[in-house]
């Protein structure tokens, strides 16, 4: 719906600036309307450029298994990464930051379960403690 109403915003604007620029006979207002003409025509190439990937981001989430199987290899990677770098960081306030998200992205996974309780107490527990 969005996506419609900037493509016909965008090509009201590109045609717009096209009359203004062979209408127009000032050439400060010749300018604008290039601008104009310039600003629909980069809208509506980034429109479908944004398109493109919408359409491969969806087929991609749908080759891992919907937006569940995306949302859990993301949480996974970002605890397993996180733990990884709580071990690597030498600094205090840095490893309590990856312990964290380390944390939450267990927690994260635990509610991906429909495990709402243990995801709660993960969060409550775990990371309210380290916060703290």
């Amino acid at each position: 719906m969005i996506h419609n109403l900037l493509l016909v915003v965008f090509a009201f604007l590109a045609c717009l600036g096209a009359v203004g620029v062979v209408v127009r006979r000032v050439v400060w207002q010749k300018l604008l309307s290039a601008i104009v003409l310039l600003i629909g025509l980069s809208g509506l190439v980034w429109l479908g450029v944004l398109q493109l990937l919408l359409d491969s981001v969806e087929s991609s989430v749908a080759s891992v298994g919907g937006i569940e199987g995306l949302l859990f290899w993301v949480f996974a990677i970002s605890a397993c990464g996180g733990a990884i770098a709580v071990v690597a960081t030498q600094n205090v306030v840095r490893m309590a930051f990856w312990l964290v998200v380390s944390l939450g992205s267990v927690a994260a996974l635990f509610f991906l379960m429909h495990a709402d309780f243990l995801g709660a107490a993960q969060l409550l527990i775990y990371v309210g403690g380290t916060v703290v």
